[in-house]
């Protein structure tokens, strides 16, 4: 049976199409989740897990505050609801704005390249 965190690892390599992830290849993935303190290690879960889902997302501003906000009105419900999994919503909060930094900084460094 695999913790969780194994299982997140192992759901992100599928969607990546990696299907033949080696015993090794999971626990190097664990060992780096690990090594971070508890909360952004989970924050750096969900963008595993989001990046394996979606792909690399290099989206505009406007797209990524539509993004957000739409994660803010899940987190929203579920606080209304009383929604005990409310902390995973917030977690996918955290997760787009990491995403949308990763964005503007890979805009930047694209910008740059550009122009040297």
């Amino acid at each position: 049976m695999l913790t969780e965190k194994e299982q997140l690892i192992v759901d992100a390599a599928y969607w990546r199409g990696q299907f033949d992830l080696s015993q090794e290849r999971v626990s190097a993935l664990l060992r780096a989740v690990d090594e971070m303190p508890g909360w952004i290690a989970v924050i750096k879960a969900e963008r595993i897990r989001q990046d394996a889902k979606w792909g690399e997302q290099n989206h505009d501003d406007f797209k990524w505050l539509s993004i957000l906000v739409e994660e803010v009105g899940e987190l929203a419900k579920a606080i209304l609801e009383n929604d005990p999994h409310g902390v995973e919503e917030l977690t996918h909060c955290a997760a787009v704005c990491v995403q949308w930094m990763d964005a503007i900084n890979n805009r930047a460094a694209l910008k740059s390249k550009e122009g040297t």
